[in-house]
């Protein structure tokens, strides 16, 4: 433009003039750049994000004050049919023309690079095809070490056509499962299959059933209504079953203007509910958890408290030796603890004085720590608008040195002191502390009652999911002290813990072509239970356990789905036993599953895997009558499962593992 007018009023000058063969062949490569760039745009809005995790149901969460909804009729929001709480219906959310083929890659391309693609079909309970499905690959591995590192999705999700299918190319090797996401359904999943062997022609079924709902409306203590508000969904059982596990998240969404709440597409299953309210709204809006239970296809609405009528506001102050106690941490639960976890929190402020609000009048169990210690008071709090305590208590200090087995001191070993009330409170105390220079330690802020010291080279809390690395002092056992008598604001000096000698073992891990591998597990069974642990491989594949009772131990190492031998090696006090090299194979993993003649099958159902020693190699809870067992290597073994009930009983059978790398087991039950 020149001056404001119009290019075709511009005067071009003759040595600019464009030839017209020129326009038309530039043209040409507008017009073609133009389509490339848009066929980009919609390759990339067909393939579903891998950030978004399909085992994450869809949550309402506006994204402004002008997103929540101006009812004022006091009812819960509801979603509009085919929409989600704070967007317009998926359909309408992107104006792309409907999708009718899939969007993995074409045969073509899989034969170039090498891959076999799965052909995927995903039907709802009535066999009838979904269209617009994500579908993504999930490694099935059971071992250890998945489990530590949690899910990893291993491939963004591709979406099913008007058939519902799609064709999926697994990037990794072994046992995987798919897992299929679509609007309107609860989130599933196929079983564990082998890659290989689905490639072989197979065509692998998801079926998909109708989700839940879960709505709610969250008022205030003055009834008002509780906006922007975070509230969390977990998940502890899924439908059908009443085996507890670790709780899975299932989203987060936040309160609208209204107060209302909004879950769509819930799996079925019973749920937590936790109201997650920040520091500063917690005078208002106490945290609280709610047990629901979500049907399939069905709404269910958060019942909550009546606020204004049930709820307490406690004020107190805290002293601690006749001081203000400041900034402590306060967790309050119920008295009774069958009633279970309460999740109410608070802190004293720099005068020792905290405010919280309560559900109810009734007894109380206030946990109140400082630093590393902890002590239990029990507070009765009355029906009453608001409730003022004072509580009041005295410690004491505990002191000595760590010795080793020839009574020179250790440095850098930690120490636990675990007490019980002796002076009427209720509840015990757990402090932790670290040996220092000239193996001395000190315990603060203890309250009155008798204490038990201890330390190990092992650590005091480690399971058999918390892998070690190569210990400070590998020739080290354990030591221990007790009935210590501590009275609140004295002093326990001059305490000596003398720590016993140990055993322990080294080796390294290679693969089936000699090479070291690194972060490897490698299990220890021990004598007894108290004796088994777990540990884990530097990066070149060299792994130092220790600490360890004199005695015969039984190792292996694993790294997802492969596993060495079981090696015999005998842990000899303050030497290094040589465990050799441990190669690692491919194992197997045993899908069983509960069969009976009988038309009912128990809820819970204990199995475990014994080898021609009696040797337990893995054990499981059956959940939907089904588990995974492995990774096994080839072999003749026994499988047990017993019930988790009242009516106990028992049973077992052989299983010859044939190496392959995944194999069906039916578990027959007895009559």
């Amino acid at each position: 433009m020149i001056m404001g007018l119009p290019c075709s009023a511009c005067p071009v000058p003759q040595e600019l003039a464009i030839h017209p063969m020129r326009k038309l062949a530039l043209s040409v490569v507008v017009v073609a750049s133009s389509a490339l760039i848009l066929w980009t745009v919609i390759r990339s809005g067909g393939e579903a994000s891998s950030g978004d995790d399909p085992l994450f149901a869809r949550t309402a969460g506006p994204e402004s004050a002008a997103d929540a909804s101006s009812s004022s009729d006091g009812k819960p929001l509801l979603p509009v049919e085919g929409a989600t709480a704070d967007r317009a219906p998926v359909a309408q959310a992107a104006e792309l023309p409907p999708m009718s083929e899939p969007t993995a890659p074409v045969p073509e391309a899989v034969e170039e690079s090498g891959e076999a693609a799965i052909e995927v079909l995903v039907m709802d309970a009535a066999r009838s095809p979904i269209e617009g499905a994500a579908v993504q690959v999930q490694g099935a591995t059971l071992d250890l070490q998945a489990m530590m590192a949690g899910r990893a999705w291993l491939r963004s999700g591709s979406k099913t056509n008007a058939e519902g299918l799609v064709s999926i190319v697994p990037t990794v090797d072994g046992l995987v499962r798919l897992v299929a996401k679509a609007n309107g359904f609860a989130t599933g999943s196929s079983e564990p299959f082998d890659v290989a062997a689905a490639a072989g022609g197979e065509r692998v079924e998801i079926v998909l059933t109708t989700g839940g709902s879960v709505v709610g409306r969250l008022l205030d203590i003055h009834g008002a209504p509780a906006a922007d508000v975070r509230i969390s969904l977990q998940l502890t059982h899924w439908a059908g079953s009443r085996t507890r596990g670790n709780a899975m998240s299932m989203g987060t969404t936040k309160t609208l203007g209204d107060g209302t709440l909004l879950f769509e597409n819930v799996t079925p299953g019973a749920y937590n509910l936790y109201v997650n309210s920040d520091e500063e709204q917690v005078a208002v809006i106490p945290r609280e958890r709610v047990t629901l239970e979500v049907r399939e296809g069905e709404q269910t609405v958060v019942q909550f408290a009546d606020r204004l009528d049930s709820f307490v506001r406690v004020t107190g102050v805290v002293r601690r030796n006749a001081e203000p106690l400041t900034h402590a941490s306060i967790s309050i639960g119920h008295a009774d603890r069958s009633r279970g976890y309460l999740g109410k929190k608070t802190k004293t402020d720099k005068d020792g004085r905290f405010e919280i609000i309560l559900d109810e009048a009734g007894a109380y169990r206030f946990q109140i720590s400082a630093g590393e210690s902890s002590v239990f008071e029990e507070v009765e709090v009355p029906q009453v608008e608001n409730h003022d305590v004072t509580i009041s208590f005295e410690t004491g200090r505990l002191s000595g040195r760590l010795l080793d087995a020839d009574g020179a001191p250790v440095e850098g070993m930690e120490i636990m002191a675990f007490g019980s009330s002796s002076e009427g409170r209720a509840g015990s105390t757990m402090q932790s502390a670290q040996s220092k220079a000239g193996g001395t330690f000190e315990f603060l802020g203890l309250p009155g009652g008798t204490y038990k010291l201890k330390a190990r080279t092992i650590p005091i809390a480690a399971g058999r999911f918390e892998p070690l690395g190569a210990p400070t002092h590998p020739l080290l056992g354990s030591a221990e002290v007790t009935g210590l008598e501590l009275h609140g604001g004295d002093s326990l000096d001059d305490v000596e813990l003398q720590l016993s000698a140990a055993g322990a073992v080294s080796g390294r891990i290679l693969d089936a072509e000699s090479l070291p591998v690194g972060g490897a597990l490698i299990e220890f069974q021990g004598p007894t239970p108290l004796d088994n642990s777990l540990w884990k491989a530097d990066s070149s594949g060299v792994f130092l356990a220790g600490g360890l009772r004199p005695g015969t131990y039984m190792i292996r190492a694993m790294q997802q789905a492969q596993v060495s031998p079981w090696v015999s090696v005998s842990a000899t006090v303050m030497t290094t036993a040589p465990a050799g090299d441990l190669v690692l194979q491919t194992g197997t993993f045993l899908e069983v599953e509960a069969v009976s003649t009988t038309e009912s099958i128990p809820d819970r159902i204990y199995v475990s895997l014994l080898d021609v020693d009696q040797r337990a190699l893995a054990q499981e809870i059956l959940q939907n009558n089904r588990t995974h067992l492995g990774p096994i290597l080839p072999g003749t073994y026994t499988l047990k499962a017993r019930g988790v009930s009242d009516d106990n009983w028992s049973t077992s059978q052989v299983v010859v593992v044939d190496g392959e790398p995944s194999q069906k087991v039916q578990l027959e039950l007895p009559e």
